[in-house]
């Protein structure tokens, strides 16, 4: 049976980000197995966390 998403949205999210910490950005929702959807001006460098 599917589960519903557990949905997160961000806006702007690396406003004051800088880019070491654009990771954690990241980093905490993929451990929480949460879905991200964020907007934003800057592409970050970091890989994402899709589900394969």
């Amino acid at each position: 049976m599917p589960e519903a998403p557990r949905l997160i949205l961000l806006d702007e999210v690396f406003v004051g980000v800088d880019a070491t910490n654009r990771g954690q950005v990241f980093a905490l929702p993929c451990s929480l197995d949460l879905d991200l959807l964020l907007t934003s001006e800057q592409r970050p460098d970091e890989p994402s966390c899709a589900r394969s």
